[in-house]
C-alpha cells in the first residue's frame, strides 16, 4: 500500500469512527456516489426521481473514474488526491462534499479507497449501498446486482418504509 493509500485509509477510518446514524424525516435530497464505468446513471436517476417524486435538481451525482484526460464536473480521479491523501481544492468532488443530503447512495460494490474517502466525508443523514468489505460505511445494504437499477430502487423504498 502506497503512502497516499495509507493516508486516505487513515482519513476514512477517522471519518467513519465519528459517523452518526440518523433516520431521515423526509427524503428531499439524494447524493449518488458511483464508479463511472459500472453504472448507467441516467436510468438510476430516472428511477429515483419517479419513486421519491423529486425533480432532477434534488439528486446530485459524483462519479469516480480510474483515468480521464481532464477532470470535469461530477467526475473525480486518483489525481484528485495529494500524496498525503488530502482531497485537492479544485477537485470535482469538492462541490459534492459541500452539500448536505438526506440520503447518500453508495452505488458501488468494490472497496476503492477514493470512493470510501469521499463517502465517509459526505454530510448525510443515511448511507445506503451495496455489500462492501468496509462494513462501517453503509448504514443499510441492498443485496441486488449492481446493474438492476429498478430493483435497487424498489428495495430502497421498501427498506426506508420499514425504518420510518
Amino acid at each position: 500500500m502506497s503512502l497516499k493509500q495509507r493516508a486516505i485509509q487513515k482519513e476514512v477510518n477517522k471519518n467513519l469512527s465519528q459517523k452518526r446514524v440518523q433516520k431521515p424525516s423526509a427524503i428531499n435530497s439524494i447524493g449518488i456516489l458511483y464508479e463511472k464505468d459500472q453504472v448507467n446513471i441516467a436510468n438510476l436517476r430516472q428511477n429515483l426521481t419517479k419513486q421519491f417524486k423529486l425533480n432532477n435538481d434534488a439528486i446530485n451525482c459524483l462519479s469516480f473514474a480510474e483515468q480521464i484526460k481532464t477532470e470535469n464536473e461530477g467526475v473525480f480521479t486518483k489525481k484528485s488526491f495529494s500524496l498525503l491523501g488530502k482531497l485537492q481544492k479544485q477537485s470535482a468532488a469538492q462541490p459534492f462534499l459541500e452539500k448536505k443530503y438526506d440520503l447518500l447512495i453508495n452505488y458501488f460494490n468494490q472497496d476503492r479507497q477514493e470512493l470510501l474517502f469521499v463517502s465517509s466525508r459526505v454530510k448525510t443523514t443515511l448511507r445506503i449501498g451495496f455489500r462492501l468489505n468496509e462494513k462501517r460505511l453503509n448504514d443499510l445494504e441492498v443485496l441486488v446486482p449492481l446493474d438492476e437499477h429498478e430493483l435497487f430502487t424498489q428495495e430502497l423504498v421498501k427498506y426506508l418504509k420499514i425504518i420510518k
